[in-house]
C-alpha cells in the first residue's frame, strides 16, 4: 500500500506514450513526408498480416489506399491490404506531429465492416433485452390476473380447506410474478439479485398470511448472487414452500418464534437455508406428501441440487445448488 506521506515519483512520459502507442485498440501507422512508412503498432501487425520490421520502410500506400497527403488533419474512408493481398474497408484518422527530426502523421486505422458489425451487434443486445424486458412485464401482469381471479374464486367458497388451497396457490402465483417484475427492472441482462428478491418476497408472504410481526420474526442474511431466470425460478418456488410451510405450520396457537433465512455460497456452490425454532419435525412429516414438499423435492432434483432437514430446536431445511446452463 502507497504510503500517503511518500512523495509523487515523476512519470516516465517516454514509456507513458509507448504503452499508450503500442497497446492502443486502433491499428496506428507512424509515416513521414515521403510517404514511408517510420513506426506502428502491435495492433497493425494483427490487422495486416505484416511482422513490424516488415513495415517499416515499406511505403504506406501498398498498406493503405486512400487521400493521405498533404499533411492535414483529417478523417476519411480507405482501403486496408493485408499481406496475402486481401482487402478490407478502414476508417482513418490522420493527424499530423511535429518532431525533433521533422513532420510525421499518425494514422489511425479501424476496421470499418468490424466497427459496424459490433455497433450493429450492440443495436441487437439493446433490442433483445428491450423485447424480453416487455416479456418479463407482460406475463407478470397476465400473472396478477390470474392471481386476482383466484383471489374472488376463495371469497365465494365456503369450505375452508378449499380457500385455504386457493390462498396458496395464488401466493405461488404471487411468487412467479414478483420474479418477472424484479428481472424487468433488473440493469442486469437476464439475470436477478436473489438477495434482492427474498426481500420483497418474505414482505409479501407476511402480507399473504398476515403473519404477525411481533410474534414471528423473520430475519435474513443474504449474500448478493445474480441467478438466471431458468436457476431463479425454481429456487423462488423451493423458498416460497419452504417459508409458507413455516407460517402454517412451525407455530401452532399463535406461538412467539423465529425464523432465519440464508443464502450465500459453499465450495463454489450456492446454498438456501430456512431455519425455524417452531414445533419441529412432526408437523413437516405430517406435510411430506403434500404438494408443496413435492415441489421442493422435484425442484431440488431439477437443480441437480441436495437437499438436507435437520431437527433441532426447530426444523432446518438447506438446499446445496449450482446455477442451471441450459447451454449443456
Amino acid at each position: 500500500m502507497t504510503d500517503p506521506n511518500e512523495p509523487l515519483r515523476p512519470v516516465d512520459e517516454q514509456d507513458l506514450f509507448f504503452q499508450l502507442f503500442e497497446f492502443a485498440p486502433d491499428a496506428l501507422l507512424v509515416f513521414d513526408e515521403r510517404g514511408n512508412v517510420r513506426q506502428a503498432n502491435a495492433r497493425t501487425e494483427e490487422a495486416f498480416g505484416y511482422a513490424r520490421s516488415e513495415m517499416i520502410g515499406r511505403p504506406v500506400e501498398t498498406l493503405v489506399t486512400g487521400r493521405l497527403s498533404p499533411f492535414r488533419r483529417a478523417e476519411l474512408p480507405g482501403v486496408g491490404i493485408r499481406k496475402d493481398g486481401t482487402e478490407f474497408p478502414i476508417d482513418i484518422a490522420l493527424s499530423p506531429v511535429e518532431t525533433k527530426n521533422g513532420q510525421v502523421m499518425v494514422a489511425a486505422l479501424r476496421n470499418s465492416r468490424e466497427h459496424r458489425h459490433a455497433d450493429e451487434l450492440a443495436a441487437q443486445v439493446s433490442r433483445s433485452a428491450t423485447l424480453l424486458k416487455e416479456v418479463h412485464h407482460r406475463v407478470k401482469n397476465n400473472l396478477q390476473i390470474i392471481s386476482s381471479l383466484l383471489h374472488l374464486r376463495s371469497l365465494q367458497d365456503a369450505n375452508p380447506a378449499v380457500t385455504r388451497v386457493l390462498q396458496e396457490c395464488q401466493a405461488r402465483v404471487r411468487s412467479i410474478a414478483l420474479i418477472h417484475e424484479k428481472l424487468y427492472r433488473s440493469p442486469v441482462y437476464g439475470k436477478l439479485n436473489f438477495a434482492d428478491y427474498i426481500g420483497d418476497f418474505v414482505a409479501e408472504l407476511i402480507r399473504t398470511y398476515q403473519v404477525s410481526a411481533e410474534k414471528i420474526k423473520v430475519k435474513t442474511h443474504l449474500e448478493p448472487i445474480p441467478l438466471g431466470m431458468d436457476t431463479v425460478l425454481p429456487c423462488a418456488l423451493i423458498l416460497h414452500e419452504l417459508v409458507s410451510n413455516v407460517f402454517l405450520h412451525a407455530f401452532p396457537d399463535g406461538e412467539f418464534g423465529e425464523v432465519n433465512i440464508e443464502l450465500g455460497t459453499d465450495q463454489g456452490r450456492f446454498v438456501l437455508t430456512v431455519r425455524d425454532n417452531g414445533v419441529g419435525m412432526s408437523d413437516l412429516r405430517q406435510a411430506s406428501s403434500s404438494l408443496g414438499l413435492t415441489l421442493v423435492r422435484d425442484l431440488v432434483t431439477q437443480l441437480r441440487g441436495q437437499l438436507e432437514v435437520e431437527v433441532s430446536g426447530g426444523t432446518r431445511v438447506r438446499v446445496t445448488f449450482s446455477e442451471i446452463d441450459q447451454s449443456k
